[in-house]
């Protein structure tokens, strides 16, 4: 792969991340102060909020499939959710302890993770969910 052709995926990674981070945010944000949910639920409706929305721009988009290769849907879709599950649980659980604990803003806790996150899904999807297998490859 050139680098121009990585440096382009990775643009359309962090767009989508981006979008994905805003929507997590805005969501966490205002059931946490103006729904008065605990931090750790607000974050987790926020993450799961971004699920579909994350999915659908990372394999339609960022690792779309190219001409001559295929994707494997089922498997992507299970290896997908098993990573939003441990993420979801890690998120959750670390902003409930960064900001109910340690008393920080939830804004900076969701924007940190929520890089933090990103940047190791970036490696998992290129690397394995989202890999292109060309057709006379077996999965």
């Amino acid at each position: 792969m050139t680098q121009s052709k990585t440096s382009f995926i990775v643009i359309k990674f962090v767009i989508v991340g981006v979008a994905t981070l805003l929507l997590d945010t805005a969501v966490t944000t205002i059931l946490y102060k103006y729904g008065h949910l605990p931090a750790g639920l607000a974050s987790a409706i926020g993450f799961t909020s971004g699920f579909l929305v994350n999915f659908i721009g990372n394999r339609g988009v960022v690792f779309k499939t190219v001409e001559g290769y295929h994707f494997r849907r089922r498997l992507q879709i299970i290896m997908y959710v098993i990573l939003v599950f441990f993420n979801l649980i890690f998120t959750s659980v670390m902003t409930e302890i960064l900001v109910s604990k340690a008393g920080a803003n939830i804004i900076i806790v969701k924007i940190c993770l929520g890089l933090l996150v990103a940047t190791w899904n970036f490696i998992i999807y290129r690397k394995i969910i989202f890999k292109a297998l060309k057709i006379n490859e077996n999965p």
